[in-house]
């Protein structure tokens, strides 16, 4: 047994998608008040148009509210079923951002009715903001105006009002939170993306709920609320599917399909058989997100549940830390310890800090934000370890340290800083970070400043870095991007992309591992230039993975942590 872990157990106490338009009518603007009828409606009009229509507009309560509608082609007066689609906080036409291809494609595919409203909005930093509680009493006069958008069409379509659903991204997730909350609510099945609830205290357990909130997003508290709420309501678990993933904030394509069979038909995602190859752990005191070898060997892994504990290959030891931590989801996703034993684990605002090689964690929490502020403290889901200093970084903020103590601002971007997720620092001591609208950054000042390298490859998030040998490096990403750097980060190629989504990679010499969403996993044997597939079988989520001295990778994540041979 590792002597360190010995010691451990006596001492353990946006940029908006626009859509394929296929028909495109004029607004048209109608009064109406929300009803309380139920049955499905057989007298609609048989003539209604197919395609996508823009910016549509409604009267109530005296004010003009604006919607998109998709009618699918395959639309014929018969009871046709409805998904409400709330977007997150945008600009110009919101109810065109995030994931609106993913949204259209999956109502072509299963035939309902697409209805992306807009929300009310108000001036912020000088431009217009769209979000579903911009304004005091906005949640409540969205209810009113979202009830009344059901009632027009049911004038105007065939609607199926036992199969009528409402989803949310971001501040939609909580408007969402509120229809569910009205206790005649027309829907009948709840989707939230990224984010929960903040202004009600209560849920009607009058369907299903589809929740997936990323680790690594800012919105992990407002989850955790909805689903203290849904747990009051006693929402039995067999009407909630929790799919887990390890971006940042983010609406993907491929929630829709899955959210729709779900809310509709109950379906569940196939789980899969554990692939060939592969053994789970056993013993794991906790879910751990994250996952770093020290010099010595010994594998240091995060929680969910705010834990750091050890790993020698036999045995798993919660470390002990000192403090607790201030907020009310202390998941840690990264952790990193520099050859002397000093070391830092990092996640929806909690930091802890370690001076002597992860013998003992004390929290810093919260921490104050190095540079400009925007949420008051650190929001921090990353952390790599240099020659001498620990770089923290996530949203909007980054910093580095040699003590825990005193923080110095790494500046990521200049007009606008970057949401970073991940950063490593290369044999050459060039650093580099990555993040959100592909954000690659790269620093030769020991991470006091990161210069955009540019925006590489497809998808929106670069979720992880290593640096392979002098002057290479590897980034995995959204949509199972891959990108090759053999100028030390100065440039980067895209040499794979997989389509699903990867959120970590690994490399010891030539050989690595990246893995990801859906239990994906893949190798490489010759420094990143080609990579083949060894996944899980099983379509769990994957969020990290590191390499042991035993010739074997530890891959951490959803059901796990999970062994494969080391390629």
């Amino acid at each position: 047994m590792h002597p360190l872990l010995s010691l451990l157990l006596a001492c353990t106490p946006q940029a908006p998608d626009r859509p394929k338009t296929t028909t495109t009518s004029t607004s048209t603007s109608t009064t109406t008040t929300p009803s309380t009828d139920t049955d499905t409606d057989t007298t609609a009009p048989c003539d209604a148009e197919v395609g996508t229509f823009h910016e549509q507009t409604l009267e109530v309560d005296g004010e003009t509210r604006t919607y998109l509608l998709h009618v699918p082609s395959t639309y014929a007066c018969a009871p046709t079923p409805v998904l409400f689609d709330l977007h997150g906080t945008a600009v110009g036409r919101p109810e065109e951002a995030y994931g609106l291809q993913g949204a259209l494609d999956a109502a072509e595919a299963e035939g309902f009715l697409l209805v992306r409203p807009r929300s009310r909005s108000s001036l912020e930093g000088g431009q217009e903001v769209f979000r579903w509680d911009q304004n005091p009493g906005d949640p409540e006069r969205n209810r009113v105006f979202l009830r009344a958008l059901l009632d027009d069409l049911r004038e105007r379509y065939a609607v199926a009002d036992d199969r009528v659903y409402v989803m949310g991204f971001s501040s939609g997730t909580n408007q969402t939170s509120v229809m569910a909350a009205d206790p005649d609510t027309p829907f009948h099945g709840f989707g939230h993306v990224g984010g929960g609830a903040w202004t009600v205290d209560t849920q009607q357990p009058a369907g299903r709920f589809y929740l997936h909130t990323p680790w690594r997003d800012y919105m992990r508290t407002y989850d955790a609320e909805l689903r203290d709420l849904l747990d009051e309501a006693g929402v039995p678990s067999a009407d909630r599917l929790d799919r887990q993933s390890f971006s940042g904030h983010e609406l993907y394509d491929w929630v829709y399909p899955e959210l729709w069979a779900f809310l509709d038909r109950g379906e569940r995602p196939d789980p899969g058989v554990l692939a060939a190859g592969w053994t789970e752990v056993p013993g794991a005191p906790t879910e751990l997100l994250g996952v770093d070898v020290d010099p010595d060997g010994l594998a240091w892994l995060t929680g969910a549940d705010g834990s750091v504990v050890a790993y020698d290959g036999a045995a798993f030891v919660a470390a002990p830390i000192a403090g607790s931590s201030v907020f009310a989801v202390p998941a840690l996703t990264s952790v990193c310890l520099l050859p002397d034993g000093r070391g830092a684990a990092v996640g929806n605002g909690t930091v802890l800090w370690t001076d002597d090689g992860g013998g003992s964690w004390r929290h810093l929490d919260p921490l104050s934000e190095p540079g400009p502020p925007m949420f008051g403290y650190t929001h921090w889901n990353g952390v790599g370890c240099g020659d001498d200093v620990v770089l923290g970084l996530g949203y909007w903020s980054a910093g580095t340290s040699a003590d825990g103590l005193d923080w110095a601002d790494a500046a990521m971007g200049s007009t606008y800083r970057a949401q970073g997720q991940a950063a490593a620092q290369g044999p050459t001591g060039t650093w580099v970070s990555v993040g959100y609208y592909r954000w690659l950054g790269r620093s030769t000042d020991a991470g006091a400043t990161f210069q955009q390298v540019g925006s590489t490859g497809p998808g929106e998030w670069l979720l992880d870095v290593a640096a392979v040998a002098p002057g290479v490096w590897v980034v995995v990403g959204d949509g199972g991007v891959i990108l090759r750097s053999d100028d030390d980060g100065a440039s980067f190629d895209v040499v794979a992309q997989t389509g699903i989504d990867l959120y970590a990679v690994a490399f010891e010499g030539d050989h690595g591992m990246a893995v990801g969403r859906a239990g994906q996993a893949l190798v490489s044997l010759d420094a990143g230039a080609t990579w083949s597939d060894v996944s899980l079988g099983r379509d769990v989520m994957l969020s990290d993975v590191a390499a042991l001295p035993t010739g074997e990778a530890l891959v951490v994540g959803e059901g796990g942590p999970y062994l494969t041979a080391w390629p």
